[in-house]
């Protein structure tokens, strides 16, 4: 068999989402949302937005928090009157996140911190030292619990905070 056949293009399998979406405040609920919407259009032909109750169910929330936070994100402008997402004003920088991670039945909270991981990576080197309270605030009622823990790496000591979301 011949292995240039059976090389999958990289983009068919990825989404992207802008760096200022760091920016807008979202609860990882929302941006759990926001991100299953824009992948949803990206990749599907004939875009029909899914219910409240589907998003609820496939990202593993209530059905009231899913409605809640479909509400915010309309009202913020980042939803047409279709659902489809809408990016004015961004930056031309984007990071990119892969389909597969709405295959593998893990929460919005879980979905938010690898989606910030993949965003404070470095795509050259692939190493990853985010700062988490550097960009989320310890301070929202979102993030009740926070670590500071000192590590060696290489031989020099590393400092970083661990922030629990919690909803």
């Amino acid at each position: 068999m011949n292995p240039i056949l059976c090389q999958h293009n990289p983009k068919r399998r990825r989404f992207s989402l802008p760096n200022d979406i760091w920016k807008w405040g979202l609860k990882p609920q929302g941006f759990s949302i926001l991100a299953y919407l824009c992948y949803l259009h990206t990749h599907r032909k004939n875009f029909i937005a899914p219910s409240a109750d589907e998003i609820a169910i496939q990202l593993h929330m209530s059905a009231d928090m899913a409605a809640e936070q479909l509400s915010k994100l309309n009202r913020c402008g980042l939803l047409d009157q279709h659902m489809a997402p809408v990016f004015k004003n961004t930056s031309k920088n984007f990071f990119s996140l892969p389909n597969e991670l709405f295959f593998l039945n893990i929460g919005h909270g879980v979905i938010t911190v690898y989606a910030y991981l993949l965003y404070c990576e470095d795509r050259r080197t692939h190493q990853c030292h985010p700062s988490l309270s550097h960009h989320l605030h310890c301070s929202t009622p979102d993030r009740v619990h926070c670590d500071e823990a000192h590590h060696k790496v290489g031989g020099q000591a590393v400092h970083y905070h661990r922030e629990y979301l919690l909803h």
